[in-house]
This record gives C-alpha cells, sequence and structure tokens, in this order.
C-alpha cells in the first residue's frame, strides 16, 4: 500500500491482527491506537491495533502500558 506524503510517497504493510483489543503496542504487529469512544464495560481494552505498519504520517498516538503517548508530528 502507498501513501502520498508531500512529494513523497511510503510503503505500508496491512496487519494481521488489525482492530483487535489492546493496551499496549506490544500486543500487535504495529502500535495500538487508542479508540476515540473507550467502551463502558469493567476491563475493556482502550485501543485496537493498527491496520498498517506502520502507521502513515500526521501525529502519531499510541498505547503503551495503557497509557497514551504521542510521538512528534511528522
Amino acid at each position: 500500500m502507498l501513501y502520498p506524503l508531500g512529494p513523497f510517497h511510503f510503503c505500508a504493510v496491512k496487519t494481521s491482527d488489525r482492530g483487535k483489543a489492546c493496551a499496549d503496542d506490544s500486543e500487535c504487529q504495529g502500535d495500538c491506537v487508542p479508540v476515540e469512544e473507550p467502551s463502558a464495560r469493567p476491563g475493556a481494552r482502550p485501543g485496537v491495533c493498527a491496520p498498517t505498519l506502520p502507521m502513515p504520517g500526521g501525529c502519531p498516538r499510541h498505547l503503551v502500558d495503557g497509557k497514551l503517548v504521542e510521538d512528534p508530528c511528522i
């Protein structure tokens, strides 16, 4: 899969675990990304595994030990 990034393009691979509930990057092939509306169920996982590896540019947000980590914008 090719993504345009200004005058450049980069490749991303579809992950086989995309959409799986997670709370940490180590549970996924790529990043564990936060869900916009967390489930009200007790013990629910706060994120899902990313659909691609790597995620396309912008300001990456992912979860480590259930806590939000925001990387510098690219």
